[in-house]
């Protein structure tokens, strides 16, 4: 059973005894080098984000603030660093933050933006930290990385001797490729559990009519392609909604353009019947990101692995 609580501090707590001993293990290693040959480092490297992505997002963010008609405040303008930008957004209690999300979805922007820290022998900065070296010392209990590092570490202080000196270098190859590879691994894993999530929480939805399933809202956090995502208020994973499915339900044909996903201005936005008639059903809304949204389960797609969900825009 997957349920939500609140954190501990002693979790909070770890979590910065954890950054504070890997930042000063890798500046232990990078300091020990000159005078250690034999000492073989890993790093954890993090390059910031690509200048053409970084582009895309100021775009992105002054698209959303276009969209939901939001002032000046919100925009990113050019020259200012982004640090300062997200400093500078209203706060939760001003008047155009309580009516959405807004600084969770530009937020998650900016966190899509990042590339992927790597594991690497040579020395490098960690954009996310805003570090100049980091390393892993802090799980040696179920990362290869940190058992080799903390050897490597010890031996360089002389409080540790190997006779396998020889090898640490095949070792730290060995290591880093196997990390990093790991690391794609354990997204495939995530990947798998979010779907089992999503199914411990929508799959009883089939065994009740339709009239009686449950309403679930959330909030859409961006759009891509034909796929909608929303957060549903208190899991922990998005829901995609797909634009085949909305074009199906509401007889239409919806397309995404930039922060906005509609009918396409070709199409009637009323369901028709057979014979030509106006159906009495819903007409197509538009969703607009940071839309608050009531969620329905209509159906299960085996073949796709996926839900399929009738939305429905609450303000």
């Amino acid at each position: 059973v997957i349920h939500r609580r609140s954190r501990y501090s002693s979790e909070q707590f770890n979590e910065h005894i954890s950054l504070l001993c890997n930042m000063e293990g890798a500046r232990l290693l990078n300091a020990l080098k000159p005078e250690h040959p034999t000492l073989y480092s890993i790093f954890r490297v993090h390059a910031p984000p690509l200048e053409k992505r970084l582009l895309q997002l100021r775009s992105n963010i002054n698209e959303l603030v276009e969209a939901r008609s939001l002032s000046s405040q919100w925009q990113w303008h050019q020259g200012v660093p982004i640090h300062d930008y997200v400093n500078s957004l209203p706060q939760e209690e001003s008047k155009e933050a309580t009516q959405a999300p807004l600084r969770q979805v530009i937020q998650r922007m900016i966190l899509l933006t990042n590339r992927a820290s790597l594991f690497d022998d040579e020395p490098g900065s960690h954009h996310a930290l805003g570090v100049d070296l980091y390393a892993r010392f802090s799980s040696p209990m179920r990362e290869m990385v940190g058992i080799f590092l903390h050897k490597e570490l010890l031996e360089a202080l002389g409080l540790a001797k190997s006779p396998q000196t020889q090898t640490d270098a095949a070792f730290q190859q060995q290591i880093v490729e196997q990390a990093n590879a790991a690391r794609k691994l354990q997204k495939k894993l995530e990947q798998e559990a979010r779907l089992f999530a999503i199914d411990e929480m929508l799959r009883a939805d089939l065994d009740l009519p339709i009239e009686q399933r449950p309403v679930r809202e959330g909030t859409i956090m961006g759009m891509r392609g034909g796929k909608i995502y929303v957060s549903i208020d208190g899991f922990g994973t998005d829901i995609k909604l797909y634009t085949e499915d909305l074009s199906q339900y509401y007889q239409t044909q919806y397309s995404v353009d930039k922060q906005t996903a509609g009918p396409s201005p070709s199409d009637s936005s009323l369901a028709r019947s057979e014979n030509g008639t106006e159906s009495k059903d819903p007409p197509a809304p538009v969703f607009v990101t940071a839309d608050r949204l009531a969620l329905q389960t209509l159906k299960y797609e085996d073949k796709k692995r996926r839900f399929v969900l009738v939305p429905i825009i609450t303000n």
